[in-house]
């Protein structure tokens, strides 16, 4: 397991995410299970349209990030969108470095844990 530390996404993260999320969801590196390159054309995500999710009250997006030669590095995203009785999990991506080592279960794992924090009434299935 990594020693990942969990942020709020801000406005000062969206260029960044843009591209993690278009890189992870647009590449086909062969050992990404997330690519809709072959399904899907243009980008995943723009800017404008992850500053207006951003905005909504509803959504959370959160960053993985991994301390490494005394820098952080964003290695994950995943999005929380709150409804009625629901927790919707979105915007979920893993760097294309750092597929396949376990982080993204992690950052699921703690999404789960946070959807339970945020709305301890939440029925998980």
């Amino acid at each position: 397991m990594y020693p990942l530390k969990y942020r709020r996404a801000n406005t000062a993260d969206i260029e960044h995410l843009v591209i993690l999320i278009n890189q992870a969801y647009r590449t086909n590196t062969g050992s990404s299970w997330t690519s809709e390159q072959n399904i899907v054309a243009g980008d995943r995500i723009s800017h404008p349209q992850l500053l207006e999710s951003l905005k909504q009250d509803h959504f959370s997006l959160f960053i993985a990030e991994i301390s490494a030669n005394k820098q952080s590095h964003v290695v994950a995203c995943i999005g929380l969108t709150l409804q009625q009785n629901t927790v919707e999990i979105g915007n979920f991506c893993v760097n294309l470095d750092w597929q396949n080592q376990d982080i993204g279960k992690q950052v699921l794992g703690w999404a789960e844990k946070k959807a339970l924090e945020i709305f301890p009434t939440l029925t998980c299935y």
